[in-house]
């Protein structure tokens, strides 16, 4: 993580002159990052960020003031100690890939990753990586193969889940309703789990992966079942093609808590 003394040097010089925004302290507070999608919107941002600095700097009106001119410089500072500190957490969250079973860095191509990984990790570290290293280590990630495929549609996600789920798990699809082709919706399927002594559903609608009670539901004229909002457990996690693993994680932290 960045000195923290840097850190408040750009934020003081900078938000009092009325330029750090309130987007730019949600980014510094940024909190509820739960998946890939947040992941490579924070590292986009960054990018960008620094190119348009670069533009900005080569302006003839870039700063008025030396003052201006030191807050730049700490921002500077924050970034590069930072970057570095962020190679060490990027070669973190490939071993978790891997712990996952999602990638194989034991043998094959995956060993040679290892290898640079952890290169990567050391010389972040002690702050001496360089950009051929950075280079290095994006073509090999780029071409390490997934040990087994990600789920591509909803209704794929919705089998796998019920594949990995610790409790029996029964798949229900809604005559009429059934898209086994949607990525950004609902497949019309639900997956019927036991918690405990309590039947629940799992289902994606509405933006939101969620659990309903089955004893907490009620039923329209037409006997279809429905939920009020208050009996709705909200697992946290918006994207459809979560990992399943993620999904079945959320699951069971909901299950848990509600016993």
């Amino acid at each position: 993580m960045a000195e923290p003394q840097w850190r408040r040097r750009y934020e003081q010089l900078a938000g009092g002159s009325g330029y750090l925004n309130d987007l730019g302290n949600e980014v510094l507070r940024a909190e509820g990052l739960t998946g890939p999608r947040d992941t490579l919107m924070m590292a986009a941002s960054a990018a960008t960020a620094a190119e348009g600095l670069a533009l900005a700097l080569q302006e003839e009106w870039a700063l008025y003031t030396p003052q201006e001119a030191a807050a730049v410089t700490a921002a500077l500072q924050v970034t590069l100690t930072q970057t570095m500190a962020n190679l060490q957490f990027l070669t973190v969250a490939v071993g978790q890939i891997a712990a996952r079973g999602d990638l194989d860095l034991a043998s094959g191509a995956g060993a040679g990753l290892a290898d640079i990984l952890r290169e990567l990790a050391v010389k972040g570290s002690g702050q001496t990586a360089t950009a051929q290293d950075v280079a290095s280590a994006t073509r090999a990630l780029a071409a390490a193969p997934l040990s087994r495929r990600l789920p591509r549609t909803v209704h794929e996600n919705m089998i796998t889940i019920g594949e990995r789920i610790g409790s029996p798990a029964e798949l229900t699809t809604l005559a009429g309703h059934h898209h086994p082709e949607a990525t950004a919706y609902g497949c019309g399927c639900t997956l019927r789990i036991r918690g405990g002594s309590q039947l629940y559903y799992l289902a994606y609608g509405d933006s939101h992966w969620s659990l309903f009670a089955e004893d907490a539901s009620q039923a329209d004229a037409c006997g279809r079942r429905f939920w009020d909002d208050a009996h709705v457990i909200d697992l946290d996690l918006l994207d459809p093609l979560a990992h399943p693993g993620q999904i079945v994680q959320a699951v069971e932290e909901a299950l848990q808590a509600s016993s």
